[in-house]
């Protein structure tokens, strides 16, 4: 069953049983009131009437059976429109003294004892009618020559019909009322529910198409309650699944591409290698053609050397397990210096440096990796000679080391791609270099693992800026107690 008809049905019975209880539990305490009222009042009235018998039997000593029925018979008359039935009897001889000339029969009921404040009283029905009848004792004393008295029962009826005429009458009108409120509220109930899900019917309608491999569903709910609320998160959720799907689109892709570009690296010099060997192999060859060939067989099995070191070179930074430890970037800088400066002497490449000390959390090893394939790349981009400039400070917690670069540049679209596996700007020069185009894959790989951020900054014809960003230790340290107090 849909929500919409639970909640119809729900609202249904929960506005029939609110309204049945109230209505009912008034209409009872109604009823009780009013009959209550109505005992009470022909109690007082029956009393009344006892009284005045009793006063006439004081005032006259010798009261017959005739004046008792004449004052029975007036009283009646004065209470034509309540009393149904009375009769008034001697109970010493069974002797009906007065009684109403109708073919109504009243309950039988008897006192046991003779006494004045003796009452009984029933309310039942005949099947048509609803009665209240009273019986009591009244001693009436007569005086001529000898005082005697006998025991008289006064029997009274009246008819409370009305009163259970009244609540007939408005049980009746609480059952159309009831249907009525039933009708008007399983319509409104029926628009209410309506209301309230259709939203979730238009976000059920974006989960399936979204289940459909339409990514760019959304909901689009503005209920300003919590279905709006849960509308927004669940199009949060779906940007991230979208994301995260998109991500691993383009990782897939990446992937391919690194595998096309690998097998492209080794295309070239294992067809060179192989074309030259087999050109040894079958041809007989002057000296000098034989250095040749030799010679382009080395330089290309060197290039797959250098491929196959910076392949693993990239392996092992992506899967190995790093311990960081306090050192001075300083000098880790000055070791890459001492290393490079020689052979860029010989390109005619000035290399200078002015570093500030510090200490941050990294693994000596892999980071000077990291200022090497950096510097190296500046290198490269210089044809003639030129000027790199290796510069560190540490401010606000973090250790800023800036390599500078008065090289060929690149365009700014270009800067997004170059930290790609095997991406090079220019392939045949790279090529001619010994690039295999992985050089700031790696340097990324081993930035991620010392929490370091990488900016690149360039212009064609003006040179590159690197910008790598560490942390210093005492700001890793603090962050760490931070996370542990937590």
């Amino acid at each position: 069953m849909k929500f919409r008809y639970k909640l119809v049905i729900g609202i249904i019975l929960l506005l029939c049983l609110s309204f049945g209880i109230g209505g009912t539990v008034l209409i009872d305490k109604a009823f009780k009131a009013s009959l209550n009222y109505a005992t009470e009042s022909r109690l007082q009235n029956y009393q009344n009437t006892q009284n005045t018998l009793l006063i006439a039997a004081d005032m006259n000593s010798s009261i017959s059976y005739d004046d008792l029925s004449t004052i029975l018979s007036q009283m009646e008359i004065q209470n034509s429109t309540s009393w149904r039935y009375v009769r008034f009897t001697n109970t010493d001889t069974s002797e009906v003294i007065y009684s109403t000339n109708t073919s109504f029969v009243p309950m039988e009921l008897h006192i046991e004892e003779a006494d004045d404040d003796t009452c009984l009283s029933r309310i039942w029905s005949d099947g048509q009618s609803y009665y209240y009848q009273i019986t009591g004792a009244i001693t009436i004393y007569q005086s001529s020559l000898t005082v005697s008295t006998y025991t008289g029962q006064l029997d009274i009826v009246y008819d409370i019909s009305t009163i259970y005429q009244s609540r007939h009458t408005e049980q009746r009108i609480f059952h159309q009322l009831l249907i009525a409120i039933a009708v008007i509220g399983c319509m409104i109930s029926i628009i209410m529910a309506y209301i309230m899900t259709k939203p979730l019917e238009s976000l059920s309608r974006t989960v399936k198409n979204l289940a459909k491999g339409n990514l760019e569903a959304r909901a689009s709910i503005h209920s300003g309650d919590e279905i709006e609320d849960l509308a927004v998160n669940f199009n949060e959720m779906a940007d991230t699944i979208k994301g995260n799907i998109n991500e691993l689109q383009a990782s897939i892709d990446r992937q391919e591409q690194f595998m096309g570009s690998f097998a492209h690296e080794l295309k070239t010099p294992m067809t060179s290698i192989i074309g030259y060997a087999d050109l040894l192999r079958s041809h007989t060859m002057q000296t000098d053609e034989i250095t040749e060939a030799s010679n382009y067989i080395f330089s290309e099995g060197k290039r797959l050397e250098s491929l196959s070191i910076k392949l693993l070179e990239l392996l092992v930074v992506k899967n190995q397990d790093t311990e960081l430890k306090p050192a001075n970037p300083a000098n880790v800088i000055k070791t890459v210096i001492n290393i490079m400066k020689p052979e860029l002497e010989k390109e005619h490449i000035t290399l200078k440096s002015t570093c500030e000390n510090g200490t941050c959390m990294m693994d000596t090893d892999l980071f000077q990796s990291l200022i090497f394939n950096i510097t190296d790349n500046a290198r490269k981009a210089m044809d003639n000679g030129g000027n790199i400039h290796i510069s560190s400070r540490a401010k606000n917690g973090n250790y800023i080391i800036v390599i500078k670069d008065n090289g060929r540049g690149m365009p700014p679209e270009e800067l997004s791609k170059i930290t790609d596996a095997f991406y090079r700007i220019d392939k045949s020069r790279s090529r001619a270099q010994g690039g295999a185009g992985l050089g700031l894959a790696i340097c990324v790989k081993i930035a991620e693992i010392h929490n370091a951020k990488i900016r690149f900054k360039s212009e064609p014809g003006r040179g590159t800026v690197v910008t790598i960003i560490l942390k210093e230790a005492d700001t890793v340290h603090e962050e760490a107690d931070k996370e542990d107090e937590v």
